[in-house]
């Protein structure tokens, strides 16, 4: 038996002399490709054939089409709970671009590509202004449009006037639009279009059918705007093309009450509802808007939760991206289906979170890695990298981009 063990033993060192095949260019290609940004620009460091692959523009095609979306929000003052600043970040919550400080006048409503939109606070019950929307280009930071409601806003009453917003773009024309219902005696519908001159006016049409949920904000999703009905069993659709109201009807099965959380979101392109029982919550994504086919795709054990809003399916692996809230600050964390094990990112969000281009990384720069858009123009170019170089950032970022030059030395 002995000669026998001494043959195996040299044979399984001979084994592990030998060295390992080096992996091909396509292989590191693929794998490099799925990173994160900021483990990406780390690997540019490792060696010069890896940063030369990150920087060729088949690499950047490649990645820019799997990269995960950045999300914008309004993170908090740490020495106020009112004042707030609009911040770019990515999927971990790291900071990636401050856009506009918010004080205590806006807040943050909707996201659509690089546009946001934000309302004025009317926090005052004796408040008699009139609720002010504002546009605002991510690539830039300019104001893109600034208007006040127009409706006949009862004196006294300020923001407790029942008032929906949605923001979305239409499908065949690819018009921006504004819509805001408002609630003063009767339904008022009213649409804000975009226009390049930025003299944009409202003007009125038809309103829903029905009464919308007190919370139910528009959904984008296809060119249409999605509400809530207050029944909760069923949905006003608004087609921003064609301005006419449809109804979509709810999953079967789904019966509100006073201890359920029902609410509407955008995940990966199809209308969710997510369902907050207990400690449970079930989001249902529909398949078939004309035969309201829904189905229940994720189950999540998160405690106690009033209000789940998902935000995008990570690839790979088919994490999901999603937030709470919890007062007036909100969760960000990362579920994965395959343990059922939550991941919490630290953030200090307050409000809403939306999604935004991922070209809007102030860490990518456009003259190394030739990020550049087909669709942005040299103006938009020239603006996004000087914005980028201006704009302040953590001081964790600070540490990270000098580390980053030096290694490109």
């Amino acid at each position: 038996m002995a000669p026998k063990r001494d043959r195996l033993c040299r044979r399984a060192a001979a084994g592990a002399s030998t060295p390992l095949p080096t992996p091909s260019a396509d292989v590191f290609f693929e794998i490099l490709s799925w990173l994160p940004l900021r483990s990406l620009l780390r690997c540019r460091c490792v060696c010069r054939s890896w940063r030369a692959l990150i920087s060729n523009p088949a690499f950047v095609a490649a990645h820019r089409s799997r990269a995960q979306p950045l999300l914008v929000a309004a993170t908090k003052d740490p020495m106020s709970w009112v004042n707030s600043t609009l911040e770019i970040m990515d999927a971990e919550g790291d900071a990636v671009r401050r856009i506009v400080y918010l004080g205590v006048h806006w807040k943050f409503l909707a996201s659509l590509d690089s546009f946001v939109l934000l309302t004025s606070r009317q926090d005052s019950y004796h408040s008699s202004a009139y609720p002010t929307v504002r546009v605002i280009n991510l690539v830039t930071g300019e104001t893109v449009a600034t208007c006040s409601i127009p409706v006949d806003w009862p004196a006294g009453r300020g923001s407790r006037l029942p008032t929906w917003f949605g923001f979305g773009r239409a499908a065949r024309s690819g018009a921006l639009k504004v819509v805001c219902i408002v609630f003063p005696e009767r339904l008022t519908c009213e649409v804000l279009t975009l226009g390049d001159n930025g003299s944009s006016e409202w003007r009125k049409t038809t309103p829903p059918s029905g009464m919308i949920c007190d919370s139910s904000d528009g959904v984008e999703v296809n060119g249409a705007l999605h509400f809530l009905s207050i029944f909760q069993t069923h949905i006003l659709g608004f087609d921003l093309e064609s301005e006419e109201w449809t109804t979509i009807h709810g999953p079967s099965g789904i019966i509100p009450t006073p201890w359920e959380k029902i609410g509407l979101a955008e995940l990966n392109g199809s209308l969710c509802i997510a369902r907050a029982k207990r400690n449970t919550v079930n989001l249902w994504l529909l398949l078939d808007v004309n035969k309201a086919v829904w189905i229940n795709t994720y189950t999540i054990k998160v405690g106690h939760v009033v209000d789940l809003v998902p935000l995008r399916v990570m690839c790979p692996g088919g994490k999901l991206l999603f937030y709470y809230r919890r007062g007036r600050e909100s969760i960000l964390q990362v579920y994965d289906p395959r343990t059922g094990k939550l991941e919490k990112a630290p953030t200090n969000i307050v409000g809403r979170i939306g999604l935004c281009s991922s070209h809007l990384d102030r860490r990518l720069r456009v003259e190394s890695l030739a990020y550049v858009d087909s669709h942005m123009t040299p103006t938009d170019i020239t603006s996004f990298a000087s914005s980028s170089s201006s704009s302040s950032s953590s001081s964790s970022d600070d540490v990270e981009r000098d580390k980053i030059e030096q290694c490109n030395e």
